[in-house]
C-alpha cells in the first residue's frame, strides 16, 4: 500500500513539525482520513446503500436471462400450455380453445400493433400469460416452440401450423379444420348490453391495423360512409370500431344513431365522450345483429361467438384477391369451419341493403 505509507509518512513529519509551530491538533477523523485507505472506504460506502429486496435480485437475474429461459421459467412443470404468434385474431382465436381451462398458460409472441388489446383479453379471461413482441421467421421461435413440444403439455392451439410452416394451413387445410373451435358460450358468459338487445344493431370495423395496398384491409371513405349511412337511413343503430389511430382515416359522423367505440372509450361525432370497461366493450359487440369487418380480429370474436359476420373481401392494388391467395385464408375465412360466415364486397353489402 505505497499511497498509504506516503500519507504515514506524511503524518509523522506534520507531528513533529507541530512541536516547533502552533499548528492546530490533529483530530480523530483527519487520522482516520488518513490511514484508512480507499478500498475499505468504498466498502463502508456500499454497506450503507439498502440492501435489494429477494423481488430486485430476482428481477434483475429474470432480466439477464435468455428469451428460451424465460419462457421455460413462465411453463414451469404444471399446466396446459397454448402457443400463439401473430395479431390479436390469432390470440382470439387461441382464446377460442382456451379461455375455459383453469390451467391454461399462454405463450402469445404479439404483433407491436396487437400487445395492447391483447392485454385487455388476456386480463378480462383471467389468464395466465407470457407476452412477447412476435419472433416468428428466427431460429428461436422454433426452439421455444421445441421446448413447449417436449414438455408433453402444450395442447392443440388451434391454428399453430407444424414446423411454424404457415403454407401447411393451404397444403393440408384438413388437418387443420378439426382442430379449429368453432363456437364458444361468450355471449351467455359475457352477456349483452340491455340498451341494445331489443334494437337493430350493426357493428362495423372498417381498418385492420395495417394500411396497405398490396393487402388492402380496409374501405375507402366513400365505401364505409355509404355502407353506414344506408343503415342509418334504414333505422339501424350502427357503432364503428377500430383503434384511435382508424378514426382519424374517417369523416366524423353527425348522427344519433351512430357511434365510435373501441375497447375502452366512445367518440360521438369524432370527439371523446366516455370510457368504459372492456367488458362493456365486448357487450356491445355480443349485441350486435349483425357485423361487418375486414379480416382483422373483430370478425374472427364475432364467428366464435356465433353473430351473422360479412367479411370485406381483401383487395392487391384496388383488385379484388380470390380464396386462398393467402394461406391464412384456410383458418380464418374458411366456410368450412364458420358457418356464420359470409365473404362480400363493398358494392354488394350496399346494393343489398338498399333493397331491404
Amino acid at each position: 500500500m505505497p499511497q498509504n505509507h506516503d500519507r504515514i509518512k506524511q503524518l509523522a513529519e506534520l507531528s513533529i513539525n507541530r512541536r516547533q509551530t502552533n499548528l492546530p491538533s490533529i483530530n480523530s477523523s483527519l487520522m482516520q482520513d488518513i490511514v484508512t485507505p480507499k478500498t475499505v472506504e468504498k466498502l463502508k460506502t456500499i454497506r450503507q446503500i439498502a440492501p435489494k429486496s429477494v423481488q430486485e435480485l430476482r428481477n434483475e437475474a429474470y432480466k439477464n436471462r435468455s428469451l428460451l429461459e424465460k419462457v421455460k421459467e413462465f411453463a414451469g412443470s404444471s399446466g396446459n400450455l397454448y402457443l400463439t404468434f401473430g395479431g390479436t385474431g390469432d390470440l382470439v382465436l387461441l382464446l377460442g380453445e382456451c379461455y375455459n381451462d383453469p390451467s391454461a398458460k399462454i405463450v402469445y409472441f404479439s404483433n407491436q400493433s396487437s400487445i395492447d388489446l391483447a392485454n385487455e383479453f388476456i386480463k378480462f379471461f383471467n389468464l395466465k400469460s407470457f407476452i412477447h413482441p412476435n419472433i416468428m421467421g428466427t431460429k428461436t421461435a422454433n426452439h421455444v416452440t421445441d421446448l413447449l413440444i417436449r414438455t408433453g403439455r402444450l395442447k392443440t392451439s388451434a391454428h399453430l401450423a407444424r414446423n411454424l410452416d404457415y403454407n401447411d394451413w393451404k397444403k393440408n387445410s384438413n388437418y387443420y379444420e378439426p382442430r379449429l373451435p368453432r363456437l364458444t358460450d361468450w355471449i351467455d358468459r359475457i352477456g349483452k348490453n340491455d340498451i341494445y338487445k331489443s334494437k337493430k344493431l350493426m357493428i362495423i370495423s372498417p381498418s385492420g391495423s395495417v394500411r396497405s395496398e398490396s393487402k388492402q384491409r380496409y374501405l375507402n371513405v366513400t365505401e364505409y360512409l355509404t355502407i353506414v349511412n344506408i343503415y342509418l337511413q334504414k333505422g339501424w343503430t350502427v357503432f364503428s370500431t377500430g383503434s384511435e389511430k382508424d378514426i382519424i382515416s374517417y369523416p366524423a359522423i353527425n348522427h344519433q344513431n351512430h357511434l365510435w367505440i373501441t375497447s375502452t372509450k366512445t367518440f360521438k361525432n369524432g370527439s371523446m365522450v366516455s370510457t368504459h370497461p372492456f367488458i362493456n366493450f365486448l357487450k356491445i359487440i355480443n349485441s350486435a345483429s349483425e357485423v361487418i369487418s375486414v379480416d382483422t380480429w373483430l370478425k374472427t370474436y364475432t364467428l366464435l361467438a356465433g353473430i351473422p359476420t360479412k367479411v370485406i373481401e381483401s383487395k392487391f392494388y384496388d383488385t379484388y384477391l380470390p380464396f386462398g391467395h393467402d394461406p391464412s385464408d384456410f383458418v380464418f375465412l374458411n366456410k368450412n369451419v364458420w358457418p356464420h360466415l359470409s365473404i362480400i364486397r363493398p358494392e354488394d353489402i350496399i346494393k343489398e341493403i338498399a333493397i331491404n
